[in-house]
């Protein structure tokens, strides 16, 4: 069990990173345009985690199709010894 969590310790990392508010910027048009107003500084804020989300969403599923496949691979090697 030990041996599955450290396989996805940097997964795991590199989301926390990725939800760091620093690297969650947006283009410098799109974020002044934003911040000129105050109910634009809370959509400027909401802009940039749906940037995260639509940039870590790909990652994701290609991961999630990935262990999948490889769960599968793994409990047919499994079944023939």
């Amino acid at each position: 069990m030990m041996n599955r969590f450290l396989r996805f310790l940097p997964f795991l990392f590199l989301v926390f990173l990725a939800a760091h508010p620093a690297g969650a910027q947006v283009c410098g048009l799109c974020k002044l345009s934003l911040m000129n107003s105050p109910e634009g500084r809370h959509l400027a804020k909401a802009f940039n985690h749906g940037i995260l989300f639509l940039l870590a969403m790909p990652y994701a599923l290609g991961g999630l199709i990935t262990f999948g496949l490889y769960s599968i691979k793994r409990n047919e090697n499994k079944d023939d010894q």
